[in-house]
């Protein structure tokens, strides 16, 4: 993957779309990329402006990696998602 040049796309403006969105994030969270290099994406991608497309992308590999929390009908009452 090069990271760079998804950087570059981003700063010039132009879209990713949402399985590169998908396959940026899972390397974030799997601890493939460098934080500095993180950190150039993410501020890339907010100067550009975030797409639904973007975001779907990467909340789909969020939820891969998650772990679904069960908990009882009475315990949700008094849970709070912090997350």
């Amino acid at each position: 993957m090069d990271w760079s040049a998804f950087v570059g796309r981003l700063r010039s403006g132009r879209d990713l779309t949402a399985d590169e969105g998908h396959a940026l994030m899972r390397a974030m969270l799997a601890g493939e990329v460098h934080r500095t290099d993180v950190a150039d994406l993410l501020l890339a991608l907010k100067a550009k402006g975030e797409t639904s497309d973007e975001i779907a992308g990467m909340l789909r590999a969020v939820r891969e990696v998650s772990t679904a929390v069960l908990l009882e009908e009475a315990t949700l009452e008094h849970a709070i998602d912090i997350v």
